[in-house]
């Protein structure tokens, strides 16, 4: 016999090794730190969007330097809209004046489609005379885009009391 196993009895070999008391707290807490960042990371758009955008409050949204008041039918009009396309963002040109910081909103336009899916619309652009120029976005994704962000300063080169607008669900939009 080898003389490096003489004093070591075999049933001591096969007899299991506990684990140490703190390896399965440390997989849970992982877990959770793990299952918490992927959250984060998949509703951060959503939870900023929320919280930059505003609910529509007796026909009002009421956003820090800027007011917008619909009158007559036009933001059941929107909302009209927003509810039958679903399936595809939607456009609009919001007409109306500007008082100070207030855009009153007497009329609604809604171009020509070029193409639409959830998360992208081409149209005909609004007219020149547009106050707001309105596009929506899935539910409560109220973000801007690069991309919306880049059609806005665009055609606010060309119409400097325009305003953008992110509608994102039939009660809740964003300002740009």
């Amino acid at each position: 016999m080898d003389p490096v196993f003489e004093n070591i009895n075999p049933e001591e070999l096969e007899q299991e090794v506990p684990e140490p008391w703190w390896r399965r707290p440390l997989y849970i807490a992982a877990g959770i730190l793990i299952l918490l960042l992927v959250l984060s990371l998949s509703f951060s758009d959503a939870i900023m969007g929320i919280v930059q955008s505003k609910s529509i409050q007796k026909q009002e949204l009421i956003f820090r330097n800027t007011t917008i008041i619909f009158e007559g039918g036009t933001l059941q009009q929107l909302q009209d809209e927003f509810i039958s396309n679903e399936h595809r963002e939607i456009k609009a040109c919001l007409f109306g004046q500007q008082k100070d910081a207030s855009y009153i909103i007497s009329k609604v336009e809604f171009p020509d489609i070029i193409r639409a899916n959830v998360i992208h619309v081409v149209s005909v652009p609004c007219p020149i005379d547009t106050l707001i120029d309105l596009h929506s976005h899935p539910i409560n994704q109220c973000l801007a885009s690069e991309q919306d962000i880049s059609v806005y300063n665009n055609a606010k080169q060309s119409n400097p009391q325009l305003r953008m607008m992110v509608m994102c669900s039939s009660s809740r939009f964003a300002i740009v």
